[in-house]
């Protein structure tokens, strides 16, 4: 009996004091190093009395006022995450600096294994950098350049187009035609990204034989050697370029 009323009277003494502290703010979150648009749990891990009130300020101009947000940010940057907790016994916050790193992952960038070849037939492989979606979502455009002709020994030849394709992540292309050929890839991450598109223009070369890389025709690394492959910048074909290189040929 001595013991319930000593426990009940320390209660009645420690209460009033306990009851005066403001809450005691922290707050975790499920990942703090994270892509764009990736969508964060945070979750409060306060301490505090009664019913609070809650506020997030995220560090790039949004906030929130519910207990455990979803938050993601769509600019690649480090950002400072401050929560407070307010209670009837006062106000508590803990601002957290650099908690959030995000980087730039989603992008519709694309290499190739080679980029100027000399002869025919040739296969070359793309190979995408989009970032975590779905290949059935990735589209592929290959065409090429008016600025690549050769001369097949009766008339100007500019390579034919290829057109589209999707649905394959890292193709492999077969370039059967001499020519200097745009490459372009786009990806459709869906809401909240949208499609992201990169063209690389005059990105693969095809030479005839008899010439080599490391010239002009625009980017194509392409310099003519003989006249049975003059390489002409735009389609543009000079006059005495024109003469000059029939008449070899007869």
């Amino acid at each position: 009996m001595k013991s319930i009323l000593f426990f009940v009277l320390l209660l009645c003494l420690v209460a009033p004091v306990l009851a005066g502290i403001p809450p005691v703010v922290d707050f975790t979150a499920n990942e703090t190093n994270v892509c764009t648009f990736d969508v964060i749990q945070f979750t409060d891990t306060s301490t505090y009395i009664g019913t609070p009130n809650f506020f997030w300020d995220f560090g790039d101009s949004q906030d929130s006022h519910i207990e455990n947000p979803t938050h993601y940010y769509d600019t690649a940057g480090t950002y400072d995450v401050y929560h407070s907790v307010q209670d009837e016994y006062g106000t508590g916050f803990n601002d957290k600096e650099k908690y959030i790193v995000v980087r730039d992952c989603y992008n519709a960038d694309f290499t190739a294994n080679r980029s100027c070849i000399i002869g025919l037939p040739v296969g070359i492989q793309l190979n995408s950098t989009c970032y975590d979606v779905d290949p059935g979502k990735i589209a592929w455009l290959i065409h090429p350049l008016n600025c690549w002709t050769y001369w097949d020994g009766a008339s100007w030849v500019y390579p034919p187009a290829t057109g589209t394709f999707t649905g394959i992540m890292d193709p492999q292309i077969n370039f059967t035609a001499h020519g200097a050929y745009t490459i372009t890839q786009v990806c459709n991450y869906g809401p909240p990204i949208g499609t992201l598109e990169t063209t690389k223009t005059d990105y693969i070369s095809v030479g005839v034989n008899g010439t080599t890389c490391g010239g002009t025709c625009g980017a194509s690394g392409m310099i003519p050697v003989d006249w049975a492959a003059i390489a002409v910048v735009c389609g543009f074909v000079p006059l005495w370029l024109l003469i000059i290189g029939i008449g070899g040929k007869q």
